[in-house]
């Protein structure tokens, strides 16, 4: 429904950032070896739709509020982002992961690199070496940017929105 209302209402560029299924599916085995001990249908769910919803399953209960913080979430792959961006009219110019190099570093690691150079690095790293990558541990971990289909008879030289 997000999605769908982004697109809706963009103008020229959409630019989303999600939460990633690379990223949420660990997540959520943690959470649910956190509080029950065992792996929870949720977990299922996260890998099959990554949708969250507290209502889905009964033992969603032992999860939030206490350990789950959100009461609705919905996950992507790049692909499944570009392909719901895609059904709504826009033309999609990339779909990744965005930080994966900060998920994959050790915090001790980070401590003393300049946040310039770290930023550099990331985006290097995102973009050339795994675009498909987890993104960051926080919420978004997807990035997608992408347009409007530009009219075939449009004038020249008017202005470009990427």
């Amino acid at each position: 429904m997000v999605i769908a209302e982004s697109c809706r209402v963009t103008r020229g560029v959409l630019i989303a950032t999600v939460s990633h299924k690379a990223c949420a599916v660990p997540t959520w085995i943690h959470y649910s070896m956190r509080a029950a001990g065992r792996i929870l249908p949720a977990v299922h769910e996260m890998m099959a739709t990554g949708r969250w919803d507290v209502g889905q399953f009964p033992d969603n209960a032992l999860l939030y509020p206490g350990v789950c913080r959100f009461p609705l979430l919905q996950a992507y792959t790049a692909d499944e982002l570009a392909r719901a961006v895609r059904g709504h009219g826009l033309e999609v110019v990339t779909a990744r992961g965005l930080g994966s190099l900060t998920h994959l570093l050790l915090p001790h690691a980070v401590a003393g690199i300049p946040p310039a150079e770290l930023e550099a690095l990331c985006a290097a790293f995102d973009a050339d070496i795994l675009p498909d990558g987890p993104g960051s541990f926080r919420r978004a971990g997807l990035l997608a940017v992408a347009r409007r289909p530009r009219a075939r008879n449009a004038k020249k030289g008017g202005r470009s929105d990427l």
